[in-house]
């Protein structure tokens, strides 16, 4: 198109030239002269308006490209929110099924705050102060976190996983709000810290706070590898938690995350044995609670593993065809079969699910029922030391006054020794001059009866003599 345009054109200054060359003999040349000037301003005019038709031309095909480019994406983006309306089209992930199985997933989960500095603590409280709100385009950005005075908030300790992302590391406890502020907060603990908490406090980093207690889950586990999941479940890996029980309790627990989802063995318990069944007949089953309504706001199932939260309501009976495969538990699985409804499969090792919140509570509950009686013990083992302390002091009074008596007897052992000595020669003395004693009584007696026999023979002799000279 644009050669032939081209080739008109030259055609067409030729036939011109030719005719104002032919004019030239009989016209002025002033008129000649108009006559090339309006020419060329013609010619000029004409590539103006060949470049206009040719832009509005390139427009409006381009207007028309991106209108059909526009309706597609219409239509793709109806199809995002709602998903095909053909029901032989291959199926594809919509938003409003992405929104509500992020629902599903969130639904136990509540407000999350990540990223949360430490602002200082007193009198028992702390202050967190909140990361500004990164929104692009908005003059006032919402508040920071719209918390509420006695909001019940459970706190962690961020720590950064191999890939580098912030993760919550060690547990801070539960704490309540009690005065919020625009980008901060200040929370009172709802239970006495433990030694590690309180000194983290001032350790620096960011927290986490959770509205509800993160709940367990079979499918929060089952993407990890198990070399992963023995390292984030066993102490002193790269979350360095220190061990808190015998390994063989935390051997125990790994066991079970890594048998979770695999076949069972007989030793396994009936509660944690689940049977898949390949059901025979129809079956319907109500998944909805009757009172869902009546339930609290943070319960997701009831007791008998019901729907209770809105965004999990199915609105009716679960209907299920033959062939349909479902995983129930053993007494289910079991009526099932005998009721001829379903077949046997693989029996299936479920862990039991941990209720963090009781969990938590329970442990620092014993834990401060432990510091109680430990403090109890300590002081009593302080009164204890210091009845042996006064013991040692009577002891060591009592040695010393022992070492004293010793002295004391080891002195009067000398004297006694020295007494009997001087007593043994006392009693020897004493047994000499009683033999002395003895021989002059002997001799004295011996005197005596001589001077008597003397005395009787002076007597008889006088008497004689008295008797002669009386005759």
């Amino acid at each position: 198109m644009g050669i032939y345009a081209q080739a008109t054109g030259v055609l067409l200054l030729f036939a011109f030239l030719f005719l104002i060359f032919m004019a030239a003999k009989s016209w002025r040349w002033h008129d000649v002269t108009a006559l090339v000037l309006i020419f060329l301003t013609s010619m000029f005019f004409v590539f103006l308006a060949a470049a206009v038709l040719k832009t509005h031309q390139e427009w409006r095909t381009r207007q028309q490209q991106l209108a059909k480019d526009l309706e597609q994406e219409k239509e793709q983006t109806q199809l995002l929110k709602t998903g095909p309306l053909d029901l032989l089209a291959k199926e594809e992930a919509s938003l409003r099924e992405l929104k509500h199985e992020l629902e599903r997933v969130i639904a136990d989960r509540g407000r999350v705050w990540r990223q949360v500095q430490f602002n200082g603590a007193q009198d028992n409280k702390i202050s967190l102060r909140f990361p500004a709100p990164d929104v692009a385009g908005v003059d006032t950005p919402p508040p920071a976190h719209r918390l509420q005075p006695k909001t019940i908030l459970y706190a962690f300790k961020e720590i950064e996983d191999p890939e580098g992302w912030s993760v919550p590391g060690l547990y801070m406890g539960e704490w309540v709000v009690e005065t919020p502020a625009a980008d901060s907060v200040v929370l009172a603990p709802l239970q006495p810290l433990d030694q590690t908490q309180r000194g983290q406090l001032n350790a620096g980093g960011t927290w986490v706070l959770y509205e509800v207690m993160p709940h367990d889950a079979h499918y929060k586990f089952a993407h990890l590898e198990d070399e992963q999941i023995r390292e984030l479940l066993m102490p002193g890996g790269w979350h360095t938690r220190p061990p808190m029980a015998p390994l063989e309790k935390y051997e125990e627990a790994v066991d079970q995350y890594l048998r979770d989802g695999e076949e069972a063995t007989p030793a396994d318990p009936p509660e944690r044995t689940w049977i898949e069944v390949e059901l025979t007949q129809p079956w319907t089953q109500d998944v909805d609670a009757p009172d869902a309504v009546a339930q609290l706001p943070t319960q997701v199932f009831d007791v008998s593993g019901r729907a209770v939260t809105p965004e999990l309501l199915l609105g009716g009976t679960a209907e299920f065809e033959p062939g349909d495969k479902i995983l129930l538990d053993a007494e289910a699985a079991e009526k099932l079969i005998a009721q001829g409804i379903a077949r046997r499969g693989p029996t299936i090792y479920k862990r039991p699910l941990r209720d963090y919140a009781f969990g938590l509570n329970e442990i620092f509950s014993r834990i401060r029922v432990l510091n109680e009686e430990i403090g109890m013990v300590t002081e009593a083992n302080t009164e204890v030391q210091a009845a042996i302390d006064k013991g040692k002091k009577q002891i060591a009074y009592r040695t010393d006054e022992k070492s004293k008596l010793t002295e004391d007897l080891a002195f009067v052992n000398k004297e006694r020794d020295a007494m009997k000595q001087y007593l043994s020669t006392l009693q020897t003395q004493y047994n000499d001059v009683r033999a002395e004693l003895y021989r002059l009584y002997s001799e004295n007696l011996r005197l005596v009866d001589q001077l008597r026999r003397i005395e009787q023979a002076i007597i008889a002799a006088v008497r004689q003599q008295l008797a002669a000279a009386e005759q």
